[in-house]
């Protein structure tokens, strides 16, 4: 989609909130496409890469790249993923388990933190 096209350039340019925009707007043009033809596979691809986009830019990451997994592993599984688009499986995989260990560092230093102030 034009939209994720022109958010990554503005990303490159160092326009993140010019980018965060162009993002929105693509999750909003992939939302009704797949409200009006929801068992289109190429429409919930793109719904995909809107909400990938969205997390890389850091819109709500974790929330945003568990439902793109959840929505990419349902379209592989009942056969309809596109095999251009099965790369992104592995990257959202390991974009949520970056997020979900840099939280789990930052909580065990809340911790570690709390810990040396009551002793």
């Amino acid at each position: 989609m034009i939209d994720s096209n022109i958010g990554a350039l503005l990303m490159e340019q160092g326009h993140h909130d010019d980018a965060l925009t162009m993002y929105r707007d693509g999750l909003a043009t992939a939302k009704a496409l797949v409200q009006q033809d929801p068992r289109s596979g190429e429409w919930q691809s793109g719904l995909v890469v809107a909400l990938y986009n969205l997390a890389e830019a850091g819109e709500d990451s974790e929330a945003n790249l568990s439902l793109a997994l959840d929505i990419i592993k349902r379209l592989d599984a009942a056969g309809v993923l596109r095999p251009d688009k099965k790369p992104l499986i592995g990257r959202i995989e390991e974009g949520l388990a970056k997020l979900r260990s840099n939280s789990s560092l930052s909580a065990d230093r809340k911790i570690g933190t709390r810990r040396s102030r009551s002793e």
